[in-house]
């Protein structure tokens, strides 16, 4: 059971696979300010309101201004950083339930946050941390 590595890799060389090591992947600045952001502006939501949802606060941080610092402090190509800023109507089917995003470029804001929070929450660890910031709020006002 207790076998040394250069042995685990001697027997692989000679089945003709290779032992690899995989360094664990380190969470962008970019990443992590966007989950900063998102943090501080649901802060101040009411989560217990009846029409409240995790959509609001992805909107509120796609058109916050402190977004477009983040934005132009890590997007350096001027077609791609203008994309997120263009005016144009967004065009939606009959289909589309909740039609609150109105141009392309608060489009693209939008998919952006919901990619970088869904990537490393899930709406279920992100309901507990939003009752826990709630928890919080209530326990410092008395």
């Amino acid at each position: 059971m207790g076998a040394s590595i250069k042995t685990l890799r001697d027997r692989a060389a000679k089945l003709g696979y290779r032992l690899v090591k995989f360094k664990p992947k380190r969470i962008s600045d970019f990443d992590l300010e966007i989950a900063f952001l998102h943090g501080t502006l649901s802060k101040g939501m009411d989560i217990t309101a009846k029409n409240f949802s995790l959509r609001k606060i992805k909107l509120a941080v796609a058109r916050s201004p402190e977004f477009d610092s983040i934005l132009d402090k890590y997007i350096k190509n001027k077609k791609v950083r203008a994309a997120y800023n263009d005016p144009t109507y967004k065009a939606w089917t009959h289909k589309t339930v909740i039609q609150d995003i109105r141009s392309k470029g608060d489009f693209k804001r939008y998919k952006l946050v919901e990619r970088v929070i869904s990537k490393h929450m899930n709406k279920k660890l992100l309901r507990i941390l939003l009752k826990d910031v709630q928890w919080w709020q209530t326990e410092s006002k008395s």
